[in-house]
């Protein structure tokens, strides 16, 4: 990304570059399948036009990126190649403290109401147009994923990363099981649930969509979400449909840091307002275990 070919060349300002790249190309970058086709200097003129918020990498994600890297240049400088002037990244890292799950808000009742009025639940024009009015409705990642967020309070990359057999039936009652599979591995181990799926869930058609999708032959419930990179997070691909409903939804998202979480945030909020004790909550939303592995979890 910052055109040099030789490991002899990362001196440390190139790294330092390699961040302020970071921080100015557009937040999309890199989750398209032809995104690397096309010059870094396209992208970079691009994000001038957009808004603040849809240009750089979150503070997390960038340390997450010069993180990885340093450990590449550690383990480079190991086997005996030094690197000019290396210092490490330390210095370039957020010092942001707190964790970015906590500045988010969640939805509000008028939000929820916004987004489920948009064209992917209501009808669109085409599944090139989903946010142009029209008459057909598309049983999809985009169109499933939010409702499935909204009522089992799963993450969104949980979601995303399903297997047709995920979703399954015990005594009648149906379910998805979030455990760790090929394609995408889990926050943490207390993440593995179970989590029963309410009426309204199974009255959207999941269940009959699930069937479809297997009988087609299909592995991954969404398999439109694989990336051209097996290294690409399901949930990225998601998140470029999802951020146009969002930005039209919820017009002030990004001042009210409002994003795709903000689901988790109004479950939890409502499990809360509820009177769920705390440890349940906790349990609901895969932060920890109380009881046993493979116990049922439901909001």
């Amino acid at each position: 990304m910052i055109g040099e070919d030789h490991v002899r060349a990362l001196a440390q300002g190139r790294i330092a570059e390699y961040r302020s790249l970071l921080l100015a190309l557009p937040r999309g970058y890199g989750k398209g399948q032809r995104d690397r086709a096309t010059p870094l200097s396209e992208w970079l003129e691009r994000a001038k036009k957009l808004p603040a918020h849809e240009v750089g990498r979150e503070s997390g994600t960038v340390n997450r990126h010069l993180t990885q890297l340093q450990e590449v240049l550690v383990y480079i400088e190991a086997c005996g190649h030094k690197i000019p002037e290396f210092s490490g990244v330390s210095k370039l890292l957020s010092k942001k403290k707190g964790r970015a799950r906590d500045e988010r808000n969640p939805f509000s009742p008028e939000d929820l109401t916004s987004i489920f009025r948009q064209p992917p639940w209501t009808g669109c024009e085409s599944l090139k147009k989903r946010m142009v009015p029209g008459e057909v409705i598309y049983h999809d990642a985009l169109s499933i994923v939010p409702y499935l967020a909204r009522y089992t309070l799963a993450r969104r990359e949980e979601l995303c990363g399903l297997d047709v057999d995920d979703v399954l039936e015990e005594s009648g009652i149906p379910y998805i099981f979030v455990r760790p599979n090929e394609h995408r591995t889990l926050k943490n181990p207390q993440s593995t649930r179970r989590i029963p799926l309410i009426g309204e869930v199974v009255r959207l058609g999941l269940l009959r969509y699930r069937a479809e999708i297997k009988s087609l032959g299909h592995k991954l419930l969404f398999p439109e979400l694989r990336a051209a990179s097996d290294r690409t997070p399901l949930g990225d691909v998601f998140y470029g449909d999802w951020i146009k409903v969002q930005n039209v939804a919820v017009a002030n998202a990004a001042e009210e840091k409002k994003t795709f979480h903000s689901f988790r945030k109004v479950g939890g909020a409502d499990l809360k307002d509820g009177g769920v004790p705390s440890e349940l909550r906790a349990d609901i939303l895969g932060h920890f275990r109380t009881g046993l592995s493979g116990s049922w979890h439901g909001a």
